[in-house]
């Protein structure tokens, strides 16, 4: 019996040489599809200081922060000056802006390390793990993001991994169903924090949620009549049965693309997160993971800093092939930052069974 006194901290695992094994495996894997797409490896200190992640993730991305409290005379005030990272993209902006003369004005790099989170731990959530993110900066194009949909693609087909799904999304289109719902400003972070969680609670769910969060007039019926919509389409979709062809998953887009064009309108900002949406479906028709692709308004992602084209992937897996990888893989945004233009794709991996 494991004695509390050898245990790792919560949220936190040792390795065995079976696991590093393992997941310097997937690793290599990933390196060598991004190193054929042209990225360079990049890698950052674990530790920041501290003004340089707050303010970057949001009212619960801060509380989630590892923070250091000041060393000697200073600790007992409880202060802190640095702070683990949290992730790997706050970092990358910091680097650009430190060595923006010597980095080249299209950069394409990828960063490997483990980031922390002070998280309550949970199955499958840990407060150490690894990130695997690809970036592109100095490019605005839609080709760009759907270049890093095509990089993640292949890197999991290397894997072993065939029936997985890329959901996609846009900020600005989601700041037009937002402002044409007549969602004030102010609480669009509210209302996007909320619809991230439609896939989990529901729409019954983020109903009672935006209603919590005082989100609660005509903006919120419309909003949801918006999305009830959308649900049914894709029921009606799945009733069809096209086994997931591309012909099947290019008309559910297209039907997809037809009612954000209908219902944002006008509005400037979403009709141009539509069109790059729309741009990047063309592209990414070059490749092989357009019949992957999957348009989901109501994917959100809850950090402060998303303001482009979003991503996650969700994949059905056998037992089979989980016991061969033993690797959780998720695949989350592509995306821009105040200091530059870029776009990225980032790997969170657990090392834990499926």
């Amino acid at each position: 019996m494991p004695s509390p006194k050898t245990q790792p901290a919560r949220g936190m695992r040792d390795f065995l040489p079976a696991d590093v094994r393992k997941r310097e495996y997937v690793i290599g894997v990933i390196k060598s599809v991004y190193e054929r797409y042209g990225f360079e490896p990049l890698e950052t200190p674990a530790v920041e200081n501290i003004e340089t992640l707050m303010g970057k993730y949001g009212e619960e991305g801060n509380q989630l922060i590892f923070k250091i409290l000041k060393r000697g005379e200073h600790e007992k005030t409880g202060e802190a000056d640095l702070a683990l990272r949290y992730d790997l993209t706050v970092p990358l902006a910091r680097v650009v802006a430190q060595y923006q003369n010597e980095l080249p004005k299209f950069f394409k790099r990828y960063q490997i390390q483990p980031v922390w989170r002070a998280d309550r731990p949970a199955r499958g959530r840990f407060r150490e793990f690894y990130q695997c993110d690809v970036d592109v900066l100095g490019s605005n194009s839609a080709l760009v993001e759907a270049e890093l949909i095509s990089a993640a693609s292949d890197a999991l087909v290397a894997l072993g991994f065939k029936d997985f799904t890329i959901r996609l999304n846009h900020r600005q289109v989601l700041t037009g169903i937002l402002d044409q719902a007549g969602v004030p400003r102010d609480r669009h972070d509210d209302a996007l924090i909320s619809l991230d969680k439609m896939d989990k609670a529901g729409p019954e769910g983020v109903a009672r949620e935006l209603n919590q969060r005082g989100i609660v007039d005509e903006s919120a019926v419309k909003l949801m009549r918006f999305f009830e919509g959308l649900a049914g389409a894709e029921h009606a979709a799945n009733l069809i049965d096209f086994n997931d062809s591309s012909d099947g998953r290019a008309a559910y887009n297209a039907d997809v693309q037809g009612r954000l064009v209908e219902f944002v309108g006008p509005h400037e900002t979403g009709a141009k997160g539509v069109d790059e949406l729309r741009q990047m479906l063309q592209f990414a028709k070059s490749g092989g993971a357009a019949q992957r692709i999957k348009l989901d308004p109501t994917l959100a992602r809850g950090l402060a800093y998303y303001t482009g084209a979003i991503s996650r992937l969700t994949w059905r897996i056998s037992r089979a092939a989980s016991a061969a990888v033993d690797v959780t893989i998720t695949w989350l945004a592509c995306f821009s930052v105040r200091t530059c233009r870029r776009a990225a794709s980032r790997w969170a991996l657990n090392e834990s069974s499926l």
